[in-house]
């Protein structure tokens, strides 16, 4: 958190489980995208969260079920969510649009 604050980028967390199926196709096919990779890379931090080891951080930004990411400024304020899977291009859409 303290990185995202001293290079004024935004903070994604992942929050994800094991076994779970649509958390490993995020991985797989949208997280491994070129394009979206090097968006992240020029303005995010991102962080992927296991909300059983981590439950009171998916209690604190209501978080029931994976994947979700959370969009966090560099102050750690809450700026955006999307709920489940979704394809690299979506996941770039929403960032676009942020």
């Amino acid at each position: 958190m303290s990185d995202a604050q001293s290079q004024n980028k935004s903070i994604i967390l992942i929050f994800d489980q094991d076994g779970c199926y649509y958390c490993d196709l995020l991985k797989e096919n949208t997280l491994s995208n070129k394009e979206l990779i090097s968006k992240l890379k020029g303005g995010y931090i991102t962080v992927i969260v296991d909300i059983n080891k981590n439950p009171q951080l998916a209690a604190k930004y209501q978080v029931f079920g994976t994947p979700t990411m959370i969009f966090l400024d560099s102050n750690q304020k809450q700026i955006g969510k999307i709920d489940g899977y979704v394809e690299a291009n979506e996941f770039l859409n929403y960032i676009k649009g942020m």
